[in-house]
């Protein structure tokens, strides 16, 4: 869920709390200033704005965000954090997608505004690029569009599990039950499953 501010626990900021706005901080003279956040650093840069102007369009688009008039707002249920209802999401892959690259750092994206990199720390310029082209060359793009991908399962293996368990992992690991077994770097699991 997400918040216009990030929630706080006495002085401490919630670690489970995501803020829509940047951080708000008070200098020794009294002025209030913001934390650069990544959206606050876009906003800036792709709409030309300086900070206290891309503060005040952040907090009227949060506004929007949440308003009745947004045929796509966020919603809540407890009035304390937001999130975006999951028939929202469209997801589109293919070769009519309008894709774009940036000619300094290489990224590839569908957003072109201003024609500027959304590349945080990149001052490129974007150029358009031939979808069916860079979906024939690209792994995720020849990846998604194969009979590759499978289900993902994947258990924990610690050094609390019961033996009975740990052993039960392990065979279903063998079987293919279990494609991954997420275990701690530190810990010397003394098991050979292949």
């Amino acid at each position: 869920v997400i918040c216009k501010y990030r929630d706080k626990e006495g002085d401490k900021l919630k670690k489970d709390s995501q803020g829509f706005m940047p951080t708000p901080r008070i200098l020794k003279n009294g002025e209030r200033k913001f934390y650069h956040s990544n959206k606050l650093i876009l906003t800036k840069k792709i709409l030309n704005l300086d900070d206290d102007k891309a503060i005040e369009f952040l907090d009227q688009y949060w506004d929007y965000l949440i308003s009745n008039e947004n045929k796509y707002k966020l919603v809540t249920k407890d009035g304390k954090g937001y999130f975006i209802p999951a028939i929202f999401f469209k997801t589109y892959l293919g070769k009519n997608a309008k894709l774009w690259k940036c000619n300094k750092c290489g990224k590839v994206t569908q957003f072109n505004i201003r024609n500027n990199c959304i590349q945080i720390g990149c001052d490129g310029n974007l150029d358009r690029l031939n979808s069916e082209e860079f979906c024939l060359n690209n792994y995720y793009a020849m990846l998604y569009n194969s009979k590759k991908i499978s289900p993902l399962f994947i258990k924990e293996h610690t050094a609390q599990l019961a033996k009975k368990d740990a052993l039960d992992y392990q065979q279903q690991f063998i079987r293919k039950d279990i494609n991954a077994l997420s275990c701690s770097t530190t810990f010397e699991m003394g098991v050979d499953v292949g």
